[in-house]
């Protein structure tokens, strides 16, 4: 009996504990001149323990992430001291390698030592929305292209998350392209969001994430606020024929409408794609409204401002006269009104002698308040003559509101 030993193959490259990253290129030392170095280790006392002129006819070439070898990730046959994949690829993280040389019978010889690398290829580098940047939520997420990468996975989360809760996974999408749009728009947030990318290669194997606590990996989603057009702030407005209006926001589908009255009651809500809302009828009282931009998944976008407008829709009347009954041939009448008017002048405000259709030449002046004015005859009246003093519906409210006309009788004395 006899044991026939050979020499292992001398691996070169690469090293113990290396880190190459996508495509490795395994080399080693050529299998005769391995045998004929006697200082190589498998000699004994300085014999061969097979014939120096032994040289491999082939190659074995194992690689796998396990150091046993069970089920190699790849095992081939190549004639030269050089091998590099081209029909697979190695996923990240700790490899192993090794190498067996077969003689010109085809008898495997004796294998390498397994030797350890670990595969790590480059991260991808993002390149916007980065370093918290303001952007909307139909942005496009976009980074540099890596070499080797057949497409790339991407993932966003919120509320500044910066280790992948998956609670906090907004978004996650894989694209061939270096650029990836959320399926749905990101809402508007006061928090920033996280994201990140990894590659994968042509077998579909995974590289490493891009870091989510690395500041550059952050953006905030911010939305314009329409602007308000129509009617102004803190005017009056009629409230059977108001048309509200404002500008359209970039990124916005739809648009909701609030009306409420002023210091919150009595929330009213429309969505509409318009860019304007006629309500039937707003009713009396003191109101403010604003509209919200909102975007395809109904998440909105930005506010404005509430707008302050007063709706009148009563007719203002007559409060109090005076004088009234008999009266001095010298009177001044005076009316007060329910709120202020305008239009009070000498063909609304006038005075008519009983039995007469001409009214007295007078001159009539509205008080700076507007709730009142005063009639004061050019002469003076005629002792025991009636008079019948009128105000008519020309006299009008700030909302355009009719006077509920109104006249008294006078007897001068």
């Amino acid at each position: 009996a006899f044991n026939k030993l050979s020499k292992p193959v001398e691996l070169l490259t690469p090293t113990n504990g290396a880190t190459p990253s996508n495509s490795i290129t395994f080399t080693w030392r050529d299998f005769l001149a391995t045998n004929q170095d006697a200082s190589t280790p498998g000699s004994h006392a300085g014999v061969h323990s097979v014939e120096p002129d032994v040289e491999a006819y082939l190659y074995r070439v194992q690689v796998d992430n396990d150091p046993n070898f069970q089920s190699p990730l790849d095992e081939v046959l190549v004639d030269q001291m050089t091998y590099t994949a081209a029909g697979t690829t190695y996923p990240e993280g700790p490899l192993y390698w090794r190498v067996q040389a077969l003689d010109g019978s085809n008898n495997s010889l004796t294998w390498s030592d397994p030797r350890m690398f670990v595969k790590r290829s480059p991260v991808v580098s993002l390149t916007a929305p980065v370093n918290n940047a303001q952007t909307t939520g139909t942005a496009p997420l976009r980074w540099n292209p890596l070499a080797y990468a057949a497409s790339y996975d991407v993932e966003v989360y919120k509320d500044a998350d910066t280790i992948g809760q998956a609670g906090n996974l907004v978004f996650s999408g894989n694209s061939k392209q270096v650029a990836l749009t959320p399926t749905a728009p990101l809402a508007v947030s006061g928090q920033s969001y996280t994201w990140r990318v990894r590659p994968r290669d042509a077998a579909g194997r995974p590289g490493q994430w891009t870091d989510l606590a690395d500041p550059t990996a952050r953006f905030r989603v911010t939305g314009s606020a329409p602007a308000l057009t129509a009617p102004q702030d803190e005017t009056l407005v009629v409230g059977r024929d108001t048309l509200f209006s404002w500008t359209g926001v970039d990124g916005a589908t739809d648009y909701r409408w609030d009306l409420r009255l002023e210091g919150g009651g009595g929330l009213t809500s429309v969505r509409t794609p318009a860019l304007a809302w006629a309500p039937s009828i707003v009713g009396d009282g003191n109101w403010e409204w604003r509209v919200v931009s909102l975007n395809s998944a109904g998440v909105e976008i930005g506010a404005s401002p509430w707008w302050q407008f007063r709706v009148d829709a009563l007719r203002p009347a007559v409060a109090l006269v005076k004088p009234a009954g008999l009266v001095k041939r010298r009177a001044n009448f005076t009316v007060t009104f329910s709120e202020p008017v305008r239009n009070v002048k000498n063909t609304t405000f006038k005075i008519i002698p009983v039995g007469s259709r001409k009214a007295l030449t007078a001159k009539v002046t509205p008080s700076s308040s507007r709730f009142k004015a005063v009639l004061n005859p050019s002469r003076d009246l005629r002792r025991g003559k009636s008079y019948t003093i009128k105000l008519t519906g020309g006299i009008r409210d700030d909302a355009s509101n009719r006077l509920v006309p109104y006249s008294w009788t006078v007897t001068s004395k």
